[in-house]
């Protein structure tokens, strides 16, 4: 997975220099973030991270960490983005080699900002491999709510969207069928 988000930040960083297409890279003590969006919003955007990074700290104790600084990589359009994205519902996702975790987003408006924390949940939670996917998925959700309100965060509230679907739904997961999801 490494070598492919290298690539694409060699070809980011290669593209010619318009106007729309001057990718920057903002760094904090542990984010650095590439985008063409600009600086107000990249600082904003790696601010953001940071208090959430700070959140996991504390709520573990200090043991919430990635692999050295995550490298972010965000786009500012869906079309830039589209030909990045694993499938047609995915706005950002998380990968990285042995050395490096990255987030890939589509942008870094605040929109896009619960699923790059479900992500980055995803990166601090690789230690615990034989976490069962729905926990895995769950507390990735849970924490994709994090909104900091100046220097506290608040967590758990319901995802935009998400009631509408329970109550759309034809029927829920049964939870013996829930417990025996794996990866493949």
């Amino acid at each position: 997975m490494a070598r492919p988000l290298l690539l694409l930040l060699l070809l980011a960083c290669c593209m010619p220099a318009s106007a729309e297409q001057r990718w920057i890279k903002v760094t904090s003590s542990n984010f650095e973030l590439f985008t063409p969006a600009g600086e107000r919003r990249a600082r904003d955007a790696v601010l953001y991270f940071e208090q959430v990074r700070s959140f996991f700290l504390k709520a573990t104790g200090g043991k919430a960490s990635a692999k050295g600084r995550v490298r972010i990589i965000a786009f500012d359009s869906e079309k830039a983005f589209r030909p990045y994205r694993l499938n047609a519902g995915v706005t950002a996702h998380a990968g990285g080699g042995r050395d490096r975790d990255e987030i890939v987003m589509r942008s870094i408006s605040q929109e896009d900002y619960p699923v790059a924390v479900h992500e980055y949940t995803h990166i601090l939670l690789k230690p615990y491999r034989r976490l069962p996917v729905w926990l895995n998925e769950g507390l990735a959700e849970v924490y994709s709510t994090l909104r900091p309100i100046g220097r506290n965060i608040r967590v758990g509230e319901i995802p935009a969207g998400r009631m509408t679907a329970l109550h759309q739904a034809p029927k829920l997961l049964e939870l013996d069928k829930l417990f025996a999801v794996d990866r493949e």
